[in-house]
């Protein structure tokens, strides 16, 4: 088990509404929050048991931002940005 497959088993997964999903594609079928570090990370797993990232959250983390979880697939916020620090004071 890679050390990614490790941190994946502690995700609290919740089974999603999957209407219609009688598809031969890849579909999501349960969600989850990884928690790396104070980072939440989306993730979902496959109705083939892959286990997979927000593509979002990924890019947001890559860019040096926080994901945003207030609004699915927006940009996160600049970490090191002096508007994000006031606006959590």
């Amino acid at each position: 088990m890679t050390p990614v497959e490790k941190l994946l088993e502690s995700v609290a997964w919740e089974p999603l509404d999957n209407n219609g999903a009688e598809t031969d594609l890849p579909h999501a079928t349960h969600s989850g929050v990884l928690e790396i570090n104070g980072l939440k990370l989306r993730c979902y797993t496959l109705n083939d048991g892959r286990r997979i990232f927000d593509a979002e959250d990924i890019n947001a983390l890559l860019d040096g931002r926080d994901p945003d979880f207030e609004s699915p697939h927006d940009a996160g916020q600049d970490l090191n940005s002096n508007d994000n620090k006031e606006a959590t004071k």
